[in-house]
This record gives structure tokens, sequence and C-alpha cells, in this order.
């Protein structure tokens, strides 16, 4: 689930965000997480971050994407993780 400034990946299990060393995943998989995550930030807040008075939020096209995009990794996510674990992805 995307999160300001943070990597993308949660565990239910406790609440908290994990960190992109504690899953086993691939580095490429990783750095598109975060990618991506970093894509949806400046997306949503623009350089300022999400204090700025002056933030305009995304198009509904955008959103789209982004979850499109985001569904997909959740999806990689899944297969390099395996059966022992269980993802969801959650829409921005």
């Amino acid at each position: 689930m995307w999160d300001y400034s943070a990597f993308p990946v949660w565990a239910l299990d406790g609440g908290a965000m994990l960190s992109s060393g504690d899953l086993p995943i691939s580095d490429e998989l990783r750095t598109a997480l975060q990618a991506w995550c970093d894509d949806v930030d400046r997306a949503m807040w623009g350089p300022s971050g999400p204090d700025a008075a002056d933030n305009v939020l995304p198009s509904g096209d955008t959103i789209t994407a982004f979850d499109a995009r985001g569904r997909a990794l959740s999806e990689r996510l899944q297969t390099e993780l395996g059966p022992a674990f269980s993802v969801d992805y959650w829409p921005v």
C-alpha cells in the first residue's frame, strides 16, 4: 500500500511497515516497489510534501494508472514471496 515517503509493504500481523530489506525478494522488485511509491508521492504532494498549501491532487486517470501499476507490482511480490505469504493490494 502506498504511504508517503515509505516502503509500500506492510505486515498485517502487527500493522508495521516493513523495511525493503525485510523481504526475500529480488533487488529489481525492491527497487520497482520503492520507485512506484516515490512516483505516487511526487504526484500527490509535489516537491513540497503533504503539508504544502498549493498541493493539487492528480486526476482520476493518473490514480487509475498508479493503481494498475501497484496491482501489477503486488502480483510480482506474491510470485516472488510464494504461497507462504498472502499479498493484498490497497488502492491509492
